[in-house]
């Protein structure tokens, strides 16, 4: 069903007065965001809001106090901690998802922040290593 001319100008009228105003809407006509964010907290409880403001400040204390034992490491896991996505810390690193995964596992596991198993740690680690062998 089409829109009666007469609303049309009504919101139109609404929109000017609102933009007027400084007023941006995050929508288009048809309830469409205009802005897409890789922002994890847009539709998450704020409990799992809470959990993980605790967990990436819990990460960037203790990359904050830790010994790296060298660089990459280091900025692995300070792009974790800021909450970059693992196909980004691997873009601006120069490794492997599976490296970038096994290094953000095994640093979560020495500080206590989440338990893995260790066939969990080292998925993928063991299938390259074949790939080298020509297994």
């Amino acid at each position: 069903m089409p829109t009666p001319p007469n609303l049309k100008e009504l919101t139109a009228k609404w929109y000017a007065k609102l933009a007027k105003k400084g007023f941006k809407d995050q929508e288009d006509e048809f309830g469409r965001l205009h802005h897409y964010s890789s922002d994890v907290y847009k539709r998450d409880l704020t409990i799992e809001v809470e959990a993980k403001t605790h967990y990436y400040s819990e990460l960037a204390y203790q990359v904050a106090h830790h010994t790296f034992e060298n660089k990459r490491d280091k900025k692995i896991m300070e792009m974790a901690a800021e909450g970059h996505l693992s196909t980004e810390i691997q873009e601006a690193v120069g490794v492997s998802h599976v490296k970038v995964r096994y290094t953000i596992r095994n640093f979560e596991q020495l500080w206590g922040l989440k338990k893995w198993k260790p066939e969990q740690i080292y998925r993928g680690l063991a299938k390259k290593k074949r790939r080298k062998c020509g297994k």
